[in-house]
């Protein structure tokens, strides 16, 4: 049968005008830079564009996910938490969760439920106004008091917890805010929560979207992203919005 032409789908089109790429991320691709090659979650390998967060990913790789041993790599990663969660504070899309509100970083068991409501906000309401992901906060079970209009929220669920807003949250609660954070039908949540035996998969589960949305990435910061780039078609990105 006759035929016009093949359309062949490649990476190299990610700087093109009809590409989804936010802006920022094709200067990034048009500036040119190295490219490295990390492990999925899979354990394959995937190249990137040397971005802080694909570095920040090979360090990881390197330093903790390569050890075998469960035993050993929870304790490599308790030895290191506080650089973890500095670094990931720092480079990477997906940012420690439990901060307080002088910025410190903490554990879940220290967070208050209004301080839990407040970081949910603050890295889940982007810039434009609308909310990151497919699970907005309003939907998990402990904040069903919360009204999802962002003006009222802090004031509807103070009104409707009481003093308990400010109360540390609950063993319980906990378990469930983690479980509600691992729902495997729903997009993986932009934070790391626990370093615990689940931390890759915290990590690097679906980790490529925020390259086409820097707007759900913390300061707006492109090199938070894990941007898909091999060597060769590194070599052909030549401009952007062609």
């Amino acid at each position: 049968m006759p035929f016009d032409g093949v359309l062949l789908p490649s990476r190299i089109l990610l700087t093109a005008k009809e590409a989804y790429t936010s802006p920022s991320v094709k200067q990034l691709l048009v500036a040119g830079a190295v490219t490295l090659t990390c492990q999925s979650e899979k354990g394959r390998p995937i190249c990137g564009l040397a971005t802080r967060a694909a570095l920040l990913w090979k360090e990881f790789d390197q330093r903790f996910f390569s050890i075998p041993d469960p035993a050993l790599r929870e304790h490599t990663l308790h030895t290191a938490r506080d650089e973890i969660k500095r670094r990931l504070n720092r480079d990477s899309a997906r940012p420690w969760f439990a901060v307080d509100a002088t910025g410190h970083n903490i554990e879940l068991e220290n967070l208050t439920y209004r301080q839990v409501l407040r970081r949910l906000v603050a890295l889940t309401f982007l810039s434009r106004e609308r909310w990151g992901g497919k699970a907005p906060i309003f939907t998990i079970p402990i904040f069903h008091a919360a009204s999802p209009e962002i003006s009222t929220l802090d004031s509807s669920f103070g009104q409707a917890l009481g003093a308990a807003a400010d109360k540390p949250l609950h063993p319980e609660n906990i378990l469930r805010l983690l479980q509600f954070f691992r729902l495997p039908k729903q997009k993986p949540v932009s934070l790391i929560p626990r370093l615990d035996e689940y931390f890759e998969t915290w990590f690097k589960k679906d980790p490529f979207w925020q390259a086409e949305d820097v707007d759900a990435v913390m300061n707006l910061d492109a090199q938070r992203t894990f941007i898909l780039l091999g060597p060769v078609l590194n070599r052909f990105i030549r401009g952007r919005d062609w």
